[in-house]
């Protein structure tokens, strides 16, 4: 059985925002993504990527392949 999909287009949010929000309205149970894992230690040691604010406040399992 196939499941559909869909494509959202997100202008006026970022896009963790966006993940977050749409988890708390469609009651996910879980979120995976794929994360680049290319980034520079300053941006790791002091601002949040999109992968690990989404790990840390997800109202659901998050799996996060590399």
């Amino acid at each position: 059985m196939l499941t559909p999909v869909e494509l959202r287009v997100i202008e006026d949010q970022s896009p963790e925002d966006y993940i977050l929000e749409t988890i708390e309205d469609e009651d996910f149970d879980l979120l995976v993504m794929g994360s680049e894992g290319g980034h520079s230690a300053f941006r790791r040691i002091f601002l949040v990527t999109i992968s690990t604010k989404l790990l840390n406040e997800a109202l659901c399992d998050v799996i996060i392949v590399r």
